[in-house]
């Protein structure tokens, strides 16, 4: 039994500091601007493309602002860790944030090759003028092995 203990005790070292470091970036696609740091509420970042060009840590969280919409792409190519995923979800009240592929991706977010990873609270669209392969989620795993913890949730597809 002490054994035991101590085995959880280390494996919850390990977690933490990963936490600590953690950092939540804010998306408002209304009153934000790419030149913001986007860590505050008040200096949120604007576009889908600050987002996806950003380098995640484990544990970071991207909130996008209720009432936000936004064209183009989500895509995240950075896994978050056991105990400290890479959360994508909304702040703020009104409507859900939405993203917008307008026709004019193949997929309006993208997790490909990623793990810990959990997407919320979105909504999403890709109708397009054209007939052509749209998604509105993609999840893959080509050629990474078993993908873990890759959870989306109350997305209005």
């Amino acid at each position: 039994m002490k054994a035991r203990s101590a085995l959880v005790l280390i494996g919850m070292s390990f977690v933490v500091p990963v936490l600590m470091c953690a950092s939540t970036f804010y998306v408002n696609a209304l009153a934000g601007s790419d030149s913001n740091l986007g860590t505050s509420p008040s200096s949120p970042w604007k576009t889908l493309e600050k987002v996806n060009t950003h380098k995640y840590e484990a544990g970071d969280r991207i909130m996008l602002r209720a009432g936000s919409r936004w064209e183009g792409q989500l895509v995240l190519s950075v896994s978050g860790a056991v105990g400290a995923p890479i959360v994508v979800d909304r702040y703020g009240d009104g409507a859900l944030p939405h993203i917008d592929g307008d026709g004019k991706v193949e997929n309006v977010i993208e997790l490909v090759n990623v793990e810990q990873i959990e997407v919320r609270h979105i909504e999403i669209t890709n109708l397009g003028e054209q007939p052509g392969v749209r998604r509105g989620v993609l999840i893959a795993a080509d050629d990474f092995g078993t993908a873990h913890h890759v959870l989306v949730s109350d997305l209005y597809i």
